[in-house]
Protein backbone atom coordinates (compact mmCIF):
# COMPACT_ATOMS: atom_id res chain seq x y z
CA UNK A 1 0.00 0.00 0.00
CA UNK A 2 1.95 2.99 -1.44
CA UNK A 3 1.46 6.27 0.29
CA UNK A 4 0.54 8.53 -3.14
CA UNK A 5 0.45 12.16 -2.36
CA UNK A 6 -2.99 13.23 -3.02
CA UNK A 7 -3.33 16.11 -6.09
CA UNK A 8 -5.47 18.91 -5.33
CA UNK A 9 -8.59 17.96 -6.34
CA UNK A 10 -12.20 16.22 -5.20
CA UNK A 11 -10.28 13.25 -4.69
CA UNK A 12 -11.56 11.77 -1.59
CA UNK A 13 -13.61 15.13 -0.06
CA UNK A 14 -15.91 13.22 1.37
CA UNK A 15 -13.66 11.41 3.77
CA UNK A 16 -11.87 14.52 3.94
CA UNK A 17 -15.15 16.48 4.98
CA UNK A 18 -16.25 13.93 7.04
CA UNK A 19 -13.02 13.71 9.48
CA UNK A 20 -13.07 17.75 9.49
CA UNK A 21 -16.83 17.39 10.99
CA UNK A 22 -15.77 14.64 13.05
CA UNK A 23 -12.97 16.63 14.93
CA UNK A 24 -15.43 19.94 15.19
CA UNK A 25 -17.94 17.79 16.56
CA UNK A 26 -15.77 16.83 19.41
CA UNK A 27 -14.08 20.39 20.18
CA UNK A 28 -11.08 19.31 18.36
CA UNK A 29 -11.03 23.46 16.59
CA UNK A 30 -7.35 23.75 16.84
CA UNK A 31 -6.36 20.60 15.21
CA UNK A 32 -8.59 21.87 12.65
CA UNK A 33 -7.70 25.10 12.12
CA UNK A 34 -4.40 24.23 12.01
CA UNK A 35 -5.15 22.14 8.72
CA UNK A 36 -7.91 24.28 7.53
CA UNK A 37 -6.02 26.79 5.06
CA UNK A 38 -4.28 23.98 3.18
CA UNK A 39 -7.76 22.37 2.56
CA UNK A 40 -9.65 25.49 1.71
CA UNK A 41 -7.14 26.81 -0.66
CA UNK A 42 -7.60 23.27 -2.06
CA UNK A 43 -11.04 22.48 -2.09
CA UNK A 44 -12.53 26.04 -1.66
CA UNK A 45 -14.11 28.42 1.28
CA UNK A 46 -17.44 25.95 1.77
CA UNK A 47 -15.16 22.95 2.49
CA UNK A 48 -14.76 23.48 6.25
CA UNK A 49 -18.27 22.79 7.92
CA UNK A 50 -19.83 25.00 10.62
CA UNK A 51 -20.39 23.02 13.43
CA UNK A 52 -22.43 24.53 16.66
CA UNK A 53 -22.65 22.03 19.01
CA UNK A 54 -20.07 20.26 20.78
CA UNK A 55 -21.01 16.59 21.63
CA UNK A 56 -19.24 15.31 24.77
CA UNK A 57 -18.51 18.78 25.99
CA UNK A 58 -18.03 17.73 29.46
CA UNK A 59 -15.87 14.77 28.72
CA UNK A 60 -11.95 15.17 28.85
CA UNK A 61 -10.11 15.94 25.90
CA UNK A 62 -8.44 12.82 26.00
CA UNK A 63 -12.02 10.79 26.00
CA UNK A 64 -13.70 12.97 23.16
CA UNK A 65 -9.71 12.33 21.21
CA UNK A 66 -11.22 8.53 22.04
CA UNK A 67 -15.05 9.00 20.32
CA UNK A 68 -13.59 11.07 17.26
CA UNK A 69 -11.45 7.60 16.36
CA UNK A 70 -14.65 5.83 16.83
CA UNK A 71 -16.26 7.59 15.41
CA UNK A 72 -14.17 7.86 11.96
CA UNK A 73 -14.26 3.77 11.70
CA UNK A 74 -11.70 1.32 11.30
CA UNK A 75 -8.41 2.81 10.26
CA UNK A 76 -8.63 5.00 12.80
CA UNK A 77 -9.08 2.67 15.49
CA UNK A 78 -5.80 0.80 14.30
CA UNK A 79 -4.17 4.23 14.48
CA UNK A 80 -5.92 5.11 17.81
CA UNK A 81 -4.68 1.53 18.94
CA UNK A 82 -1.06 2.32 17.96
CA UNK A 83 -1.01 5.73 19.19
CA UNK A 84 -1.79 3.85 22.75
CA UNK A 85 1.89 2.56 22.65
CA UNK A 86 3.73 5.91 21.74
CA UNK A 87 4.44 8.09 25.07
CA UNK A 88 6.92 10.13 22.87
CA UNK A 89 4.39 11.34 21.34
CA UNK A 90 1.17 11.56 23.95
CA UNK A 91 0.82 12.83 27.49
CA UNK A 92 0.07 9.33 29.48
CA UNK A 93 -3.46 9.99 30.35
CA UNK A 94 -4.33 10.05 26.52
CA UNK A 95 -2.16 6.80 26.30
CA UNK A 96 -4.67 5.19 29.28
CA UNK A 97 -7.78 6.70 27.27
CA UNK A 98 -6.63 5.31 23.63
CA UNK A 99 -6.28 1.72 25.22
CA UNK A 100 -9.68 1.30 25.87
CA UNK A 101 -10.18 1.01 22.16
CA UNK A 102 -12.37 -1.73 21.02
CA UNK A 103 -11.68 -3.35 17.31
CA UNK A 104 -15.43 -4.66 17.38
CA UNK A 105 -18.02 -4.08 14.21
CA UNK A 106 -20.95 -5.51 13.60
CA UNK A 107 -21.05 -8.78 11.67
CA UNK A 108 -21.49 -8.65 8.01
CA UNK A 109 -24.19 -10.96 6.80
CA UNK A 110 -23.67 -14.33 6.17
CA UNK A 111 -24.02 -14.13 2.07
CA UNK A 112 -21.27 -12.08 1.90
CA UNK A 113 -19.02 -13.85 3.71
CA UNK A 114 -19.85 -16.62 1.69
CA UNK A 115 -19.47 -15.03 -1.54
CA UNK A 116 -15.78 -14.02 -0.18
CA UNK A 117 -15.04 -17.62 0.36
CA UNK A 118 -16.47 -18.42 -3.22
CA UNK A 119 -14.11 -15.08 -4.41
CA UNK A 120 -11.13 -15.41 -2.29
CA UNK A 121 -10.31 -19.22 -1.26
CA UNK A 122 -8.01 -20.69 -2.75
CA UNK A 123 -9.01 -24.40 -5.12
CA UNK A 124 -7.80 -26.31 -2.18
CA UNK A 125 -10.12 -25.08 0.46
CA UNK A 126 -12.67 -25.21 -2.11
CA UNK A 127 -12.16 -28.77 -2.47
CA UNK A 128 -11.66 -29.25 1.55
CA UNK A 129 -14.51 -27.15 2.88
CA UNK A 130 -17.67 -29.29 3.73
CA UNK A 131 -19.16 -26.50 5.73
CA UNK A 132 -19.48 -23.27 7.92
CA UNK A 133 -21.58 -22.17 10.78
CA UNK A 134 -23.31 -19.15 9.52
CA UNK A 135 -23.20 -17.17 12.89
CA UNK A 136 -19.86 -15.53 13.81
CA UNK A 137 -17.38 -16.29 16.60
CA UNK A 138 -16.21 -13.39 16.41
CA UNK A 139 -16.29 -9.67 14.18
CA UNK A 140 -13.69 -7.09 14.03
CA UNK A 141 -13.00 -4.39 11.71
CA UNK A 142 -10.69 -6.33 9.49
CA UNK A 143 -11.59 -9.71 9.28
CA UNK A 144 -14.62 -11.63 10.31
CA UNK A 145 -13.97 -15.38 12.17
CA UNK A 146 -16.59 -18.50 11.68
CA UNK A 147 -15.86 -21.98 12.59
CA UNK A 148 -16.60 -24.95 9.87
CA UNK A 149 -15.76 -28.66 9.13
CA UNK A 150 -13.40 -29.98 6.88
CA UNK A 151 -14.65 -32.67 4.42
CA UNK A 152 -12.23 -35.14 6.63
CA UNK A 153 -14.60 -34.02 9.74
CA UNK A 154 -11.73 -31.68 11.10
CA UNK A 155 -13.25 -28.84 12.49
CA UNK A 156 -11.27 -25.66 11.93
CA UNK A 157 -11.49 -22.02 12.68
CA UNK A 158 -11.72 -19.52 9.39
CA UNK A 159 -10.57 -16.10 9.92
CA UNK A 160 -12.28 -13.92 6.61
CA UNK A 161 -10.92 -10.43 5.44
CA UNK A 162 -13.77 -8.05 4.85
CA UNK A 163 -14.43 -6.70 1.33
CA UNK A 164 -13.05 -3.97 0.08
CA UNK A 165 -10.89 -3.02 3.61
CA UNK A 166 -7.80 -2.73 1.78
CA UNK A 167 -9.80 -0.20 -0.36
CA UNK A 168 -10.86 1.53 2.55
CA UNK A 169 -7.66 1.18 4.86
CA UNK A 170 -5.65 3.05 2.08
CA UNK A 171 -7.82 6.22 1.60
CA UNK A 172 -7.51 6.97 5.04
CA UNK A 173 -3.74 6.32 5.33
CA UNK A 174 -3.48 8.11 1.97
CA UNK A 175 -5.52 11.13 3.88
CA UNK A 176 -3.80 11.05 7.11
CA UNK A 177 -0.80 11.33 5.22
CA UNK A 178 -1.83 14.59 3.56
CA UNK A 179 -2.59 15.52 6.78
CA UNK A 180 0.37 14.92 8.24
CA UNK A 181 2.48 16.79 5.94
CA UNK A 182 0.45 19.75 6.88
CA UNK A 183 0.74 19.50 10.62
CA UNK A 184 4.29 19.28 9.62
CA UNK A 185 4.56 22.30 7.84
CA UNK A 186 2.82 24.77 10.23
CA UNK A 187 4.24 23.08 13.69
CA UNK A 188 7.32 21.56 12.57
CA UNK A 189 9.38 23.47 15.75
CA UNK A 190 6.76 22.57 18.16
CA UNK A 191 6.51 18.96 17.47
CA UNK A 192 8.71 16.17 19.00
CA UNK A 193 8.56 13.58 16.37
CA UNK A 194 7.94 14.05 12.30
CA UNK A 195 4.26 13.10 12.01
CA UNK A 196 4.97 11.95 8.37
CA UNK A 197 7.05 9.06 9.61
CA UNK A 198 4.74 8.26 11.87
CA UNK A 199 1.89 7.85 9.34
CA UNK A 200 4.36 5.60 7.31
CA UNK A 201 5.02 3.45 10.07
CA UNK A 202 1.85 2.97 11.22
CA UNK A 203 0.74 1.78 7.10
CA UNK A 204 3.98 -0.25 7.53
CA UNK A 205 2.18 -2.37 10.76
CA UNK A 206 -1.33 -2.14 9.11
CA UNK A 207 -0.06 -3.52 5.54
CA UNK A 208 1.40 -6.46 7.49
CA UNK A 209 -1.47 -7.34 9.55
CA UNK A 210 -4.01 -7.07 6.06
CA UNK A 211 -2.04 -9.91 4.76
CA UNK A 212 -3.14 -12.91 6.59
CA UNK A 213 0.30 -15.14 5.61
CA UNK A 214 2.14 -12.95 7.99
CA UNK A 215 -0.50 -14.03 10.76
CA UNK A 216 0.01 -17.96 9.20
CA UNK A 217 4.17 -17.77 8.92
CA UNK A 218 3.95 -16.13 13.00
CA UNK A 219 1.55 -19.28 14.20
CA UNK A 220 4.40 -21.78 12.59
CA UNK A 221 6.88 -19.77 14.53
CA UNK A 222 5.32 -19.94 17.61
CA UNK A 223 4.75 -23.92 16.93
CA UNK A 224 8.37 -24.07 16.60
CA UNK A 225 9.59 -22.23 19.53
CA UNK A 226 7.29 -24.42 22.11
CA UNK A 227 7.33 -27.65 20.27
CA UNK A 228 8.64 -29.15 23.47
CA UNK A 229 6.61 -26.95 26.17
CA UNK A 230 4.01 -29.28 27.38
CA UNK A 231 1.96 -26.46 29.36
CA UNK A 232 1.24 -24.12 26.37
CA UNK A 233 -0.59 -25.21 23.23
CA UNK A 234 -0.19 -23.77 19.72
CA UNK A 235 -2.93 -24.31 17.26
CA UNK A 236 -2.45 -25.73 13.91
CA UNK A 237 -1.83 -23.29 10.97
CA UNK A 238 -3.15 -25.13 7.47
CA UNK A 239 -1.35 -23.40 5.22
CA UNK A 240 -2.67 -25.18 2.18
CA UNK A 241 -6.11 -24.33 2.58
CA UNK A 242 -5.01 -20.25 3.84
CA UNK A 243 -3.70 -17.05 1.38
CA UNK A 244 -3.51 -13.33 2.48
CA UNK A 245 -7.29 -12.86 2.99
CA UNK A 246 -8.08 -16.40 4.48
CA UNK A 247 -6.65 -17.75 7.29
CA UNK A 248 -7.46 -21.62 8.55
CA UNK A 249 -6.85 -22.78 11.39
CA UNK A 250 -7.33 -25.79 13.71
CA UNK A 251 -10.49 -25.16 15.97
CA UNK A 252 -9.34 -25.30 19.93
CA UNK A 253 -11.96 -26.91 22.05
CA UNK A 254 -11.52 -25.28 25.39
CA UNK A 255 -12.46 -22.89 28.11
CA UNK A 256 -12.73 -19.15 26.34
CA UNK A 257 -13.11 -15.57 27.80
CA UNK A 258 -11.26 -16.78 31.05
CA UNK A 259 -12.07 -15.65 34.72
CA UNK A 260 -10.71 -17.27 37.74
CA UNK A 261 -14.68 -18.50 39.31
CA UNK A 262 -15.04 -20.13 35.95
CA UNK A 263 -11.96 -22.12 35.79
CA UNK A 264 -12.06 -23.09 39.40
CA UNK A 265 -15.83 -24.58 38.40
CA UNK A 266 -14.13 -26.92 35.77
CA UNK A 267 -12.02 -28.33 38.44
CA UNK A 268 -8.61 -26.18 36.90
CA UNK A 269 -5.96 -24.41 38.92
CA UNK A 270 -5.72 -20.55 38.30
CA UNK A 271 -2.27 -20.34 40.07
CA UNK A 272 -1.10 -22.52 38.36
CA UNK A 273 -2.63 -20.89 35.18
CA UNK A 274 -1.02 -17.44 36.17
CA UNK A 275 2.32 -18.81 36.54
CA UNK A 276 2.70 -20.50 33.08
CA UNK A 277 1.18 -17.64 31.63
CA UNK A 278 3.82 -15.43 33.03
CA UNK A 279 6.73 -17.34 32.69
CA UNK A 280 5.46 -18.39 29.18
CA UNK A 281 5.46 -14.85 28.04
CA UNK A 282 9.07 -14.10 29.44
CA UNK A 283 10.35 -17.02 27.60
CA UNK A 284 8.82 -15.43 24.32
CA UNK A 285 10.38 -11.99 25.36
CA UNK A 286 13.43 -12.95 26.59
CA UNK A 287 14.11 -16.75 25.36
CA UNK A 288 12.79 -15.84 21.68
CA UNK A 289 12.59 -12.30 21.42
CA UNK A 290 9.65 -13.41 19.20
CA UNK A 291 6.13 -12.56 21.29
CA UNK A 292 2.81 -12.30 21.31
CA UNK A 293 1.69 -9.06 21.84
CA UNK A 294 -1.81 -9.06 23.40
CA UNK A 295 -2.11 -11.73 25.59
CA UNK A 296 -5.25 -10.64 27.17
CA UNK A 297 -8.05 -13.20 28.04
CA UNK A 298 -10.19 -12.89 24.92
CA UNK A 299 -7.04 -14.28 23.28
CA UNK A 300 -6.16 -17.35 25.82
CA UNK A 301 -7.82 -20.57 25.65
CA UNK A 302 -7.38 -23.12 28.57
CA UNK A 303 -7.47 -26.93 28.16
CA UNK A 304 -7.20 -30.05 30.43
CA UNK A 305 -4.53 -30.28 32.59
CA UNK A 306 -4.47 -26.09 33.22
CA UNK A 307 -2.77 -25.96 29.12
CA UNK A 308 -2.78 -22.55 27.95
CA UNK A 309 -3.25 -22.32 24.15
CA UNK A 310 -2.97 -18.92 22.84
CA UNK A 311 -4.84 -17.12 19.60
CA UNK A 312 -4.83 -14.28 17.36
CA UNK A 313 -1.06 -14.08 16.27
CA UNK A 314 -1.95 -11.16 14.17
CA UNK A 315 -0.08 -8.70 16.77
CA UNK A 316 3.59 -10.11 17.16
CA UNK A 317 6.60 -7.71 18.50
CA UNK A 318 10.40 -8.51 17.62
CA UNK A 319 13.28 -8.00 20.16
CA UNK A 320 16.77 -8.93 19.02
CA UNK A 321 19.81 -9.57 20.76
CA UNK A 322 21.29 -6.31 20.31
CA UNK A 323 18.58 -4.69 21.75
CA UNK A 324 18.40 -7.40 24.48
CA UNK A 325 22.63 -6.96 25.42
CA UNK A 326 21.14 -2.96 25.98
CA UNK A 327 17.94 -3.89 28.14
CA UNK A 328 20.65 -5.91 30.54
CA UNK A 329 22.87 -3.03 30.77
CA UNK A 330 20.12 -0.82 31.44
CA UNK A 331 19.15 -3.21 33.86
CA UNK A 332 22.69 -3.41 35.39
CA UNK A 333 22.88 0.14 35.54
CA UNK A 334 19.29 0.26 37.72
CA UNK A 335 20.98 -2.72 40.26
CA UNK A 336 24.10 -0.38 40.32
CA UNK A 337 23.05 2.83 40.82
CA UNK A 338 25.32 3.82 37.80
CA UNK A 339 23.72 6.47 36.18
CA UNK A 340 26.64 6.80 33.67
CA UNK A 341 25.67 3.29 32.18
CA UNK A 342 21.97 3.93 32.48
CA UNK A 343 22.69 7.07 29.96
CA UNK A 344 24.81 5.15 27.76
CA UNK A 345 22.16 2.16 27.31
CA UNK A 346 19.48 4.62 26.93
CA UNK A 347 21.72 6.08 23.83
CA UNK A 348 22.32 2.68 21.90
CA UNK A 349 18.88 1.98 22.09
CA UNK A 350 17.85 5.34 20.44
CA UNK A 351 16.11 6.45 23.40
CA UNK A 352 18.42 9.36 23.66
CA UNK A 353 19.99 11.23 21.07
CA UNK A 354 21.93 14.42 20.73
CA UNK A 355 19.19 16.50 21.22
CA UNK A 356 18.45 15.51 24.74
CA UNK A 357 18.79 17.71 27.63
CA UNK A 358 21.30 14.89 29.29
CA UNK A 359 21.52 16.81 32.92
CA UNK A 360 17.49 17.26 33.20
CA UNK A 361 17.14 13.77 31.97
CA UNK A 362 19.82 12.44 34.56
CA UNK A 363 17.95 13.99 37.33
CA UNK A 364 15.06 12.74 36.64
CA UNK A 365 16.31 8.85 36.56
CA UNK A 366 17.94 9.47 39.62
CA UNK A 367 14.75 10.77 41.22
CA UNK A 368 12.90 7.39 39.63
CA UNK A 369 15.44 5.42 40.98
CA UNK A 370 15.62 6.67 44.51
CA UNK A 371 12.11 6.12 44.12
CA UNK A 372 12.03 2.32 43.39
CA UNK A 373 15.21 1.45 45.84
CA UNK A 374 14.61 -0.17 48.92
CA UNK A 375 10.86 -0.84 48.28
CA UNK A 376 9.34 -4.31 49.01
CA UNK A 377 9.58 -4.97 44.76
CA UNK A 378 6.07 -7.44 45.11
CA UNK A 379 4.21 -4.11 45.68
CA UNK A 380 5.70 -2.50 42.04
CA UNK A 381 3.46 -3.34 39.02
CA UNK A 382 4.60 -3.51 35.83
CA UNK A 383 1.72 -1.27 34.87
CA UNK A 384 2.54 1.40 37.38
CA UNK A 385 6.00 1.23 36.52
CA UNK A 386 5.28 1.93 32.28
CA UNK A 387 2.98 4.92 33.63
CA UNK A 388 6.41 6.61 35.15
CA UNK A 389 8.09 5.45 32.18
CA UNK A 390 5.84 6.84 29.88
CA UNK A 391 6.01 10.29 31.67
CA UNK A 392 9.40 10.53 32.01
CA UNK A 393 9.23 10.03 28.21
CA UNK A 394 7.01 12.13 27.02
CA UNK A 395 7.73 15.28 29.71
CA UNK A 396 11.73 14.88 28.54
CA UNK A 397 10.87 14.86 24.87
CA UNK A 398 12.49 11.18 24.62
CA UNK A 399 12.47 8.69 21.64
CA UNK A 400 10.76 5.35 22.30
CA UNK A 401 10.73 2.54 19.75
CA UNK A 402 7.99 0.30 19.13
CA UNK A 403 9.59 -2.78 20.19
CA UNK A 404 10.04 -1.39 23.24
CA UNK A 405 6.58 -0.32 23.49
CA UNK A 406 5.26 -3.87 22.30
CA UNK A 407 7.25 -5.59 24.60
CA UNK A 408 5.95 -2.74 27.93
CA UNK A 409 2.54 -3.89 26.53
CA UNK A 410 3.07 -7.58 26.67
CA UNK A 411 4.66 -7.49 29.96
CA UNK A 412 1.71 -5.39 31.55
CA UNK A 413 -1.30 -7.86 29.48
CA UNK A 414 0.15 -10.87 31.14
CA UNK A 415 0.40 -9.38 34.50
CA UNK A 416 -2.79 -8.12 34.21
CA UNK A 417 -3.93 -11.71 33.28
CA UNK A 418 -1.84 -13.10 35.86
CA UNK A 419 -3.66 -10.86 39.17
CA UNK A 420 -6.92 -11.67 37.52
CA UNK A 421 -6.69 -15.68 38.02
CA UNK A 422 -4.18 -15.22 41.39
CA UNK A 423 -4.43 -11.55 42.87
CA UNK A 424 -1.71 -13.00 45.46
CA UNK A 425 1.31 -13.70 42.27
CA UNK A 426 4.23 -11.63 42.53
CA UNK A 427 5.00 -10.40 39.42
CA UNK A 428 8.40 -9.35 39.87
CA UNK A 429 9.35 -12.50 41.80
CA UNK A 430 7.87 -14.21 38.51
CA UNK A 431 10.07 -12.23 36.24
CA UNK A 432 13.29 -12.32 38.23
CA UNK A 433 14.64 -15.77 36.83
CA UNK A 434 14.51 -14.62 33.31
CA UNK A 435 16.21 -11.41 33.93
CA UNK A 436 18.93 -12.83 35.83
CA UNK A 437 19.51 -15.55 33.16
CA UNK A 438 19.09 -12.50 30.41
CA UNK A 439 22.28 -10.47 32.85
CA UNK A 440 24.24 -13.38 32.81
CA UNK A 441 24.42 -14.13 29.58
CA UNK A 442 24.88 -10.57 28.96
CA UNK A 443 28.45 -10.78 31.06
CA UNK A 444 29.47 -14.36 30.43
CA UNK A 445 33.20 -14.59 29.71
CA UNK A 446 32.58 -16.86 27.13
CA UNK A 447 30.41 -13.98 25.09
CA UNK A 448 33.24 -11.46 26.05
CA UNK A 449 35.64 -13.85 24.42
CA UNK A 450 32.96 -13.66 21.01
CA UNK A 451 32.53 -9.95 21.53
CA UNK A 452 36.32 -9.71 21.53
CA UNK A 453 36.70 -11.53 18.25
CA UNK A 454 33.59 -9.37 16.23
CA UNK A 455 35.62 -6.44 17.59
CA UNK A 456 39.12 -8.40 15.81
CA UNK A 457 36.73 -8.98 12.94
CA UNK A 458 35.41 -5.13 12.34
CA UNK A 459 38.72 -3.52 13.09
CA UNK A 460 40.26 -5.88 10.57
CA UNK A 461 37.46 -5.00 8.10
CA UNK A 462 38.39 -0.66 9.07
CA UNK A 463 41.99 -1.42 8.06
CA UNK A 464 40.93 -3.21 5.31
CA UNK A 465 38.83 0.48 4.22
CA UNK A 466 41.36 2.07 5.50
CA UNK A 467 43.47 2.83 1.77
CA UNK A 468 40.30 3.69 0.25
CA UNK A 469 38.53 6.01 3.26
CA UNK A 470 42.24 7.64 2.77
CA UNK A 471 42.16 8.28 -1.19
CA UNK A 472 38.36 9.48 -0.44
CA UNK A 473 39.41 12.18 2.10
CA UNK A 474 42.72 13.15 0.19
CA UNK A 475 40.86 13.81 -3.04
CA UNK A 476 38.09 15.84 -1.30
CA UNK A 477 41.13 17.77 0.20
CA UNK A 478 42.67 18.36 -3.18
CA UNK A 479 39.62 19.86 -4.70
CA UNK A 480 38.44 21.54 -1.80
CA UNK A 481 35.40 19.35 -0.72
CA UNK A 482 36.18 18.70 2.58
CA UNK A 483 34.29 20.27 5.00
CA UNK A 484 34.35 19.90 8.84
CA UNK A 485 31.86 21.12 11.23
CA UNK A 486 33.02 21.78 15.00
CA UNK A 487 30.96 22.59 18.10
CA UNK A 488 32.13 22.83 21.40
CA UNK A 489 30.07 21.22 23.49
CA UNK A 490 31.69 19.48 26.99
CA UNK A 491 34.88 18.58 25.71
CA UNK A 492 36.70 17.98 28.16
CA UNK A 493 34.23 14.64 28.50
CA UNK A 494 34.71 14.33 25.38
CA UNK A 495 38.83 14.19 25.23
CA UNK A 496 39.03 11.06 27.51
CA UNK A 497 36.32 9.03 26.19
CA UNK A 498 38.47 9.71 22.22
CA UNK A 499 41.74 8.92 24.30
CA UNK A 500 40.38 5.92 25.81
CA UNK A 501 38.96 4.77 22.68
CA UNK A 502 41.91 5.80 21.00
CA UNK A 503 44.09 3.94 23.58
CA UNK A 504 41.52 0.66 23.01
CA UNK A 505 41.58 0.89 19.54
CA UNK A 506 45.23 0.93 19.53
CA UNK A 507 45.18 -2.42 21.38
CA UNK A 508 42.65 -4.03 19.19
CA UNK A 509 45.50 -3.10 15.74
CA UNK A 510 48.30 -4.63 17.69
CA UNK A 511 46.19 -7.50 18.84
CA UNK A 512 44.89 -8.08 15.31
CA UNK A 513 48.08 -7.16 13.93
CA UNK A 514 50.20 -9.94 16.18
CA UNK A 515 47.14 -12.34 14.93
CA UNK A 516 47.51 -11.99 11.51
CA UNK A 517 51.50 -11.78 11.30
CA UNK A 518 51.62 -14.85 13.38
CA UNK A 519 48.86 -16.70 11.11
CA UNK A 520 51.32 -16.39 8.32
CA UNK A 521 55.12 -16.95 10.65
CA UNK A 522 53.51 -20.29 11.62
CA UNK A 523 52.75 -21.07 7.86
CA UNK A 524 56.79 -20.62 6.57
CA UNK A 525 59.48 -23.15 7.41
CA UNK A 526 61.71 -20.59 9.44
CA UNK A 527 63.56 -20.58 12.36
CA UNK A 528 63.54 -22.65 15.55
CA UNK A 529 60.61 -25.09 15.91
CA UNK A 530 58.08 -26.06 19.10
CA UNK A 531 55.77 -29.27 18.32
CA UNK A 532 56.49 -28.60 14.08
CA UNK A 533 55.70 -24.63 14.41
CA UNK A 534 57.96 -21.83 14.55
CA UNK A 535 58.65 -20.36 17.74
CA UNK A 536 58.02 -16.52 16.98
CA UNK A 537 54.76 -17.48 15.38
CA UNK A 538 53.66 -18.97 18.78
CA UNK A 539 55.16 -16.36 21.12
CA UNK A 540 52.93 -13.89 18.42
CA UNK A 541 50.07 -15.84 19.46
CA UNK A 542 50.69 -16.15 22.90
CA UNK A 543 51.46 -12.31 23.19
CA UNK A 544 48.24 -11.50 21.34
CA UNK A 545 46.28 -13.76 24.13
CA UNK A 546 47.60 -12.14 26.91
CA UNK A 547 47.01 -8.68 25.16
CA UNK A 548 43.30 -9.25 24.54
CA UNK A 549 42.65 -10.86 28.02
CA UNK A 550 44.04 -7.17 29.24
CA UNK A 551 41.95 -5.30 26.84
CA UNK A 552 39.29 -7.50 27.68
CA UNK A 553 39.65 -6.63 31.53
CA UNK A 554 40.00 -2.79 30.60
CA UNK A 555 36.46 -2.80 29.25
CA UNK A 556 34.63 -5.22 31.81
CA UNK A 557 36.67 -2.18 34.55
CA UNK A 558 35.19 0.42 32.83
CA UNK A 559 31.53 -0.99 32.05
Amino acid sequence: MKLTSIPKTWKHIKRYRHIITILLKYGFSDIVNVISSDLILRFGEKFVPRIGHIKAKTKSRAERLRMVFEELGPTFIKVGQMLSMRPDILPPEYLIELQKLQDNVAPLPFEEIKKIIEEKSNQELKNKLKLIDEKPVASASIAQVHTGVLKDGTKVVLKIQRPNIREIIQTDMEILSDLAKIVKKYLKDQLAVDPTLVVKEFNKMIINELNFLHEGRNILKFKNYFKNEPTIYIPTYFQELSNENIIVMEYIDGIKHVNREKLIKHGLNPEIIARNAIRLSMMQIFDFGFFHADPHAGNIIILKNNVISLIDFGNIGYIDQETMGYLADLLIGYIKNDIRKIMRSLELLNIIDSTTNIEDIKYAISLLINEFTNINLSTVSIKELSREIHSLVYNYHLKFPTKLSLMLKALITAEGFGEMLFPEIDIISEIKPHVKTLIRKRYSPIRKIQNMFTNLDEVVLLIEDLPEKTRDILSKMATGKLSIIFEHRNLDGLVKGLNKAGSRLSSSLIIASLIIGSSIIIQLPIGYKLFGYPIIGIVGYILAFILGLRLLWDIYKNK
